[in-house]
């Protein structure tokens, strides 16, 4: 497999994932929209977003899918949870 020439909307560089140096390539981001709370029960709504889809490359830039089988539900949490960061915060 070649190295990926999709275009990402961001890719994260530096991070582990199951200990290995990778970088996280977000393919698409549902921006975070938070819980609105306004009188009665039914003119409220839960939070929703914050969450990518992403691709796991390698340090060169090429496709990880030996890696991304590795990913468990822990790590899925915790690359969300760097996406949401760079995505929502500006995390660098």
């Amino acid at each position: 497999m070649g190295k990926s020439t999709t275009a990402y909307i961001a890719e994260i560089e530096d991070v582990k994932v199951c200990g290995i140096p990778c970088i996280i390539a977000v393919t698409d981001y549902d921006k975070y929209i938070p819980a609105h709370l306004s009188g009665l029960p039914e003119n409220c709504y839960p939070a929703e977003g914050g969450t990518g889809e992403y691709h796991l490359l390698d340090r060169r830039g090429y496709r990880a899918t030996w890696l991304e089988a590795k990913v468990g539900r822990f790590e899925e949490e915790c690359i969300q949870e760097l996406i949401y960061q760079y995505m929502e915060e500006g995390w660098r």
